[in-house]
């Protein structure tokens, strides 16, 4: 079972063995379905299940999966972008250009609950892509990648206890743009590349893994000289899936005026079914009509 480990079957991934250790947490994970998904959309969380299902019995198996399992504990990152087909990618992208072309906001604030660490961008919030969406909302309830992302991680990977964070965008476009040094308020994020500068211009992902948030007492220079950070490029298309509550982390500031765009897909676990959570940074960022 998920929380157990992973089963084994001559080093092929069974998905219906996987899918069936998730349906251990149906019944808690029933109870956080999105529930504003527009019924005509579902019929997309149909066709993606079946391509995602079909992609991953080609191409994930047991030595893999447990590899990068491996990794997600040790840095609570890692990147899962063999594990979505192209054809699902390209929706995506596709469908987030145009999404953000129409609905983003342009923001430039500090964040006191993060040391005041800027935000710099442009950002698209939960309700345009409810509104406007057709694969990004039937991906995000997606049996198969909540399956997936269970494996990975080892425990019950669920919908995101605040709404409003759930399904989100940022667009990085000028010199000095960034989404600063900050945790997230719930347990996971996976994240598309809808479009990505040149390593040159900038706009890395930066991490110092198992930290911990105290909003009152933040702390982020701490953290920035006392412990190692990682750095990550990815391009255009990549895909990566990491802890962001426990996960210090930011997007290297753009050097010169290029695209960042991405897709922000955030999760919970059954540990945030008992916290007692604040929204307040994220309100701040995604909060435009």
């Amino acid at each position: 079972m998920i929380s157990g480990g992973i089963r084994k079957m001559n080093n092929i991934i069974n998905m219906d063995i996987l899918l069936n250790d998730f349906n251990l947490y149906k019944d808690t994970f029933s109870k956080s379905l999105v529930t504003d998904i527009k019924d005509n959309v579902k019929v997309f969380s149909k066709e993606i299940d079946q391509l995602m299902k079909e992609h991953l019995e080609l191409t994930l198996n047991n030595e893999y999966l447990s590899k990068i399992s491996e990794n997600f504990s040790r840095y609570q990152y890692v990147n899962v972008s063999k594990l979505f087909p192209a054809p699902l990618i390209e929706y995506i992208k596709n469908e987030v250009t145009s999404i953000v072309s129409k609905e983003k906001s342009r923001l430039d604030i500090k964040i006191e609950q993060t040391s005041n660490s800027p935000r710099k961008m442009s950002t698209v919030n939960y309700d345009s892509f409810i509104k406007l969406g057709q694969y990004v909302p039937a991906l995000y309830s997606s049996i198969i990648l909540r399956a997936l992302l269970s494996a990975i991680s080892r425990t019950a990977v669920i919908d995101c206890q605040y709404k409003n964070e759930r399904i989100t965008a940022t667009h990085q476009q000028i010199a000095g743009d960034t989404h600063g040094w900050h945790w997230g308020d719930h347990a996971y994020a996976l994240i598309f590349i809808i479009k990505a500068p040149s390593i040159d211009a900038g706009g890395m992902l930066q991490c110092i893994p198992h930290t911990t948030w105290d909003k009152e007492s933040p702390n982020v220079n701490n953290y920035i000289s006392q412990h190692p950070i990682n750095t990550y490029y990815h391009s255009t298309g990549d895909v990566y899936f990491f802890k962001t509550d426990t996960n210090l982390h930011r997007t290297y500031p753009l050097e010169r005026d290029s695209d960042r765009i991405i897709l922000n897909l955030t999760l919970s676990n059954l540990d945030d079914l008992v916290k007692n959570l604040s929204h307040e940074t994220q309100d701040r960022i995604y909060a435009q009509a």
